[in-house]
């Protein structure tokens, strides 16, 4: 990293390059986004959201994709929180959503007895977070859980057990230390489609 504003041009495997920021709050960056250039925090169209834990700052990394799903970042920063906050077991949680726009995260304790490789949403409080959806005119929008140790991508469980169609899926992984990866998923008919996120 340069002086701050300044991307850090930087490649993954599997992966376009990505530009990186030192910011706070984190400023989002185009794919096209060449190395010395000033900010561009209009531009903020991605599939993955990459945020690296050091100090002083987050980082986000920025890649490309095709449907384009609008997310607050109030709302992403409390995901990437619940998931810093336990980084050894899979977080999960429901996104509300009034009028179709996702509005808040609504964090359900993972009962499975795997937590470090599964999640199994508490039934109780699943219910009780979809009942209070409806009682204050929201739908459900999203279902979002964490991989510890994978990356941020649908496993076969995830595939087989995913019930809700019309919803997005939003995985963040912690798998490469230091840094936490979003992407978004459409999961229909055992198959995953990812999805564009916006900030």
């Amino acid at each position: 990293m340069t002086s701050r504003g300044e991307p850090r041009l930087s490649q993954r495997p599997g992966l376009a390059a990505r530009q990186c920021l030192a910011s706070s709050p984190p400023v989002f960056f185009p794919q096209s986004l060449s190395v010395g250039r000033g900010p561009l925090a209009a531009a903020r169209h991605c599939s993955i959201i990459c945020w690296t834990t050091g100090s002083p700052a987050a980082r986000l990394v920025i890649v490309g994709s095709v449907e384009t799903i609008i997310l607050p970042r109030h709302l992403v920063n409390q995901i990437l929180d619940q998931a810093l906050t336990s980084p050894d077991v899979e977080v999960c949680g429901l996104i509300a959503a009034r009028d179709g726009r996702p509005v808040r995260a609504i964090p359900i304790s993972n009962v499975s007895d795997q937590p470090q490789r599964l999640f199994v949403m508490d039934p109780a409080s699943q219910i009780d977070a979809l009942r209070r959806m409806r009682e204050q005119g929201e739908e459900l929008f999203g279902i979002y859980h964490s991989h510890p140790h994978s990356p941020a991508e649908p496993s076969a469980t995830d595939l087989e057990k995913a019930g809700y169609p019309q919803a997005l899926y939003l995985i963040v992984s912690l798998n490469t230390r230091g840094v936490l990866e979003m992407r978004g998923f459409r999961l229909q008919e055992g198959k995953a489609t990812q999805v564009q996120l916006e900030i």
